[in-house]
């Protein structure tokens, strides 16, 4: 399930990748898409805050990414389960769970356009409990879909992870 900006017919984006209406379960608005909606907004506020902390560790200007949080796209709680692979140990390593955090992982993306100085991560989610079924609410934030994407050093070549 994929949640975004309702975009009505009448936007000129309305039908391309991502952008339209949000398919709703029949449901009370105020017992499913209102809470929703909250969430995604909330989420979108953090994810815009981030981005503008990661422009600062960069050595471009601090509104490098404005273009691309122009129009977002978007679509956990307190259980373990989630890992990271250390490439020089090739091993995975457990991601702790802090009550009232959020982790946060660099997409492919972020790292081509960086060219690595911010480098994605390879990661899974294993649920190794054999009595508790495991949960998680992801959310992506994908920046607007009409953002040119090369590297943000103006060469041509994009590099990933």
């Amino acid at each position: 399930m994929r949640i975004g900006r309702d975009v009505p017919p009448d936007d000129p984006s309305y039908g391309t990748y991502l952008y339209g209406p949000n398919l709703w379960p029949d449901m009370p608005e105020e017992e499913f898409k209102n809470p929703i909606m909250t969430y995604r907004e909330h989420m979108l506020r953090l994810g815009t805050e981030t981005i503008k902390i990661l422009a600062i560790g960069l050595p471009y200007s601090d509104d490098v990414f404005d273009d691309f949080m122009r129009d977002p796209v978007a679509a956990h709680p307190g259980q373990e389960g989630l890992q990271v692979l250390h490439p020089a140990l090739d091993s995975w390593i457990p991601v702790p769970t802090v009550e009232n955090t959020y982790v946060v992982n660099v997409g492919d993306v972020l790292s081509a356009w960086t060219k690595g100085q911010y480098r994605s991560a390879l990661h899974r989610v294993n649920n190794e409990s054999t009595t508790n079924d495991r949960y998680s609410i992801p959310f992506f934030l994908d920046g607007t879909m009409f953002a040119v994407m090369s590297p943000l050093d103006g060469s041509l070549t994009l590099q990933t992870g």
